[in-house]
């Protein structure tokens, strides 16, 4: 036996015999013979060793101490081999089972398949057999510690972070950190199918809920409201009749694509001199429309999310004719009125999903998600009659010129920017007071409208 044991441990790397040595092994065997040979076999690789007499002393030795693996005779006087396994891995589904029998019966092999056994080796077996397939189980064994300890050590961080932070995986949620669970009034993690789904708890800046309770379409929700707005708004699920709580949302996202870390900041202190901030930078002060860089920043979200999604993108760029002039001959003052009148009439005409930001003087965008080109047309041509159809206080009917552009599949915000300025400038050219947009008769020169 001694220079058995010399010839394996020259045939094992260092990392196996490092490998042997971090694992607790229970050894069950009548044979008392067995128990003492084999396990001074065992003793001198693995890290720790137990034996046992019968199965019923091998289940209780396992049931106290829960070794990494188990090695156990089949024919046994009471509880035999098979039958404590089979108790074992009902109780335990991933620890390593190995059989060690003197039958070739094909009863016994099926038998241990039955069970789920990890290995089986047949007697006479040298010691050195044994060991080696105690350590072909061992390394799955110690794959799965070390992931375990990363994943501790990896909570244990989140843990320590005061933002409530939820990672989710396919579109599943599986892992709140202790601030979120404090925050939701929970123990722990509910399992799948119980407890709160954290998507119906978010609602959007004016209290309307996102509809992100439904899997798996709900992460992708949250993905897009995220490239629109970054506060989100989460409500304690004891006390749903109170108003939600404002949270700051960041993403991470793992190189599998599939994986989000969301960390929620809580800003309640802050939101309110941030809105007035974001009021500000995105707000035109004359009329209360979005300003230019709102309107470039939105354009690029919208342009993203019609390419992820594959959906229909429209803008309208539209100028007052002659605003200069009609600016000199009633003055400012109610030149700036007609500007006014002018965003309420067209926020009138327009969708709540459609953005109308003023780019600059008498020049507006219309952003127009979820729309082919051929509505946008429609819809720039239900402005321009709602426009020249107006009689503006202090200085009468004015027109103004359209061009309209869809996004072209890989398609910039930069590119849709670039053909609906031309169309503009297209309409203006074939004086005024028109809708030019891309198609047979603007490819010919013509655009629709004129008086």
């Amino acid at each position: 036996m001694g220079s058995g044991g010399a010839v394996i441990r020259d045939e094992l790397s260092v990392e196996d015999r490092a490998c042997l040595k971090s694992i607790f092994v229970l050894l069950v065997d009548d044979e008392a013979e067995v128990r003492l040979h084999l396990g001074e076999f065992l003793g001198r690789f693995v890290g720790r060793l137990l034996v046992a007499a019968d199965g019923e002393e091998g289940l209780l030795l396992w049931e106290r101490e829960r070794p990494d693996v188990v090695v156990t005779d089949i024919l046994m006087p009471g509880l035999d081999g098979l039958a404590m396994a089979q108790v074992i891995r009902s109780r335990d589904r991933e620890v390593p089972l190995i059989v060690i029998s003197a039958f070739n019966d094909e009863e016994y092999l099926l038998r241990s398949i039955e069970v789920g056994v990890d290995g089986y080796v047949r007697k006479p077996a040298p010691p050195h057999d044994i060991l080696r397939a105690v350590l072909r189980v061992t390394r799955p064994v110690l794959a799965r510690r070390r992931l375990a300890q990363v994943q501790a050590y990896s909570r244990f961080v989140l843990d320590l972070n005061p933002n409530l932070i939820m990672v989710v995986a396919a579109a599943k949620v599986v892992h709140l950190n202790s601030a979120f669970l404090a925050f939701l009034g929970l123990p722990e993690l509910p399992r799948e199918g119980e407890g709160i789904e954290v998507g119906g708890l978010l609602t959007a800046a004016d209290g309307s809920a996102l509809g992100l309770g439904e899997e798996p379409e709900w992460v992708d929700r949250l993905l897009a409201y995220l490239e629109r707005d970054p506060i989100i708004y989460l409500r304690d699920p004891r006390r749903m009749e109170r108003l939600p709580t404002p949270f700051a949302l960041s993403l991470n996202t793992a190189p599998d694509g599939r994986t989000h870390v969301f960390s929620f900041t809580d800003v309640t202190r802050l939101e309110k001199q941030l809105r007035e901030l974001k009021e500000r930078a995105f707000t035109d002060p004359l009329t209360g429309a979005c300003n230019q860089a709102k309107a470039r920043g939105q354009l690029e979200a919208e342009v993203k999310r019609a390419r992820r999604h594959r959906r229909p993108l429209s803008l309208v760029y539209f100028d007052l004719d002659h605003f200069r002039q009609i600016n000199h001959r009633v003055g400012h003052e109610r030149g700036d009125a007609l500007l006014l009148e002018l965003v309420a009439l067209v926020i009138d005409g327009i969708r709540t999903s459609d953005l109308l930001a003023r780019w600059g003087g008498g020049e507006f965008l219309v952003i127009l998600p979820e729309t082919p080109v051929e509505n946008a047309v429609l819809a720039a041509r239900k402005l321009r009659e709602m426009i020249r159809g107006r009689d503006f206080a202090g200085v009468g009917p004015i027109t103004a010129s359209f061009g309209v552009a869809g996004l072209l599949p890989g398609g910039a915000a930069a590119e849709l920017f670039a053909e609906a300025e031309l169309h503009l400038l297209r309409a203006k050219e074939q004086g005024r007071d028109r809708v030019a947009f891309a198609g047979d008769e603007a490819s010919r020169g013509v655009v629709e409208g004129g008086a």
